[in-house]
């Protein structure tokens, strides 16, 4: 990987740059591709974003447990289509028409019958919904975690390397589903995990620390 530095003569140095990293302010003679103060700030930037790729995709994804990372379905595309037309009122617009089975599901050894809440989380706050006892009997985790797209850092504390390991198969299956081309460190992301750095989110430090960037 080879990065761009500005060493333009003709740059303007009347208004400083803030680096787009670590917010410092700095001369935009010195800039590295356009928008980082030094080349470290700009490997670590890349390296934060490929780690938040990653986490984003497994919070999104209803099979990995976010606390843990384990998986806890696998889905099976199935062989047959059940297609769903448009409404039939007015005009019919087959075009629109689409396969409506995703697959089938089953749940993996990580993967238990319990209890999770049927109050929604958005960005708007909780929403409750109408049941007796605000539950339902769903898929939840073996590691206490009874929704997929939540984190908790007591867990992840306590299992220590556990996570790392279940969070390295993870991005294997992320790789190997073409969804994302990620190399990460393993023994590297390991050691940071066992030592236990006193950070509120250890497990994305750990990861971020572990990206593989290109040369």
């Amino acid at each position: 990987m080879s990065v761009t530095i500005n060493t333009s003569t003709t740059a303007s140095t009347d208004s400083d740059c803030t680096c787009g990293h670590c917010g410092g302010v700095f001369n935009p003679v010195v800039a590295v591709e356009d928008a980082y103060c030094s080349t470290e700030c700009y490997r670590t930037h890349k390296r934060s974003k490929a780690a938040s790729e990653i986490l984003r995709l497994l919070t999104g994804d209803h099979r990995f447990c976010s606390t843990c990372h384990s998986q806890l379905k696998d889905v099976h595309k199935p062989s047959k289509t059940v297609v769903v037309g448009p409404p039939q009122i007015g005009d019919h617009d087959w075009a629109v028409a689409k396969d409506v089975l995703v697959g089938f599901q089953t749940r993996l050894p990580a993967a238990e019958i319990g209890e999770k809440s049927t109050d929604v989380n958005t960005s708007a706050g909780w929403i409750e919904r109408d049941s007796v006892d605000n539950a339902r009997t769903a898929t939840i985790c073996r590691c206490g975690n009874t929704e997929h797209s939540h984190r908790e850092p007591v867990i992840q504390r306590l299992l220590g390397l556990h996570v790392a390991d279940r969070l390295i198969e993870a991005v294997e299956t992320l790789q190997e589903e073409d969804k994302i081309d990620t190399r990460i460190d393993e023994e590297k992301l390991r050691k940071i995990v066992d030592s236990r750095p006193p950070l509120e989110d250890p497990i994305r430090f750990a990861l971020t620390q572990s990206v593989i960037l290109d040369e």
